[in-house]
């Protein structure tokens, strides 16, 4: 499951993660301090080493570009957040087929 973050946040935990082991923590005490599991703090230490900063790199995430831009999908959950009879519904129920009185 990929973390949650933007790319630049993601890349920073990398980096203090790599930096906490360099500076002689072990990898279990890096992990619990960060809140990741310990076989991710050894991917990235092994991932600095093999290619320095560049291995640390957030990539990009995988599956199909989303359909909606950000700003309609904040519209669409503003709207969920409503009761549908607000939207000419019938009653108060966003389950199940709909049709605008």
């Amino acid at each position: 499951m990929r973390d949650h973050g933007t790319p630049a946040e993601l890349e920073h935990r990398r980096l203090l993660a790599v930096q906490g082991v360099l500076e002689g923590y072990s990898t279990e005490e890096v992990a619990e301090f960060l809140g990741v599991d310990p076989r991710s703090v050894r991917r990235w230490v092994a991932a600095y080493r093999q290619a320095g900063d560049a291995g640390l790199l957030a990539r990009p995430a995988a599956g199909r570009p989303p359909k909606l831009t950000y700003t309609q999908e904040k519209i669409i959950r503003r709207w969920l957040a409503d009761k549908p009879t607000e939207h000419g519904f019938a009653t108060d129920l966003w389950t199940g087929p709909r049709r605008v009185l």
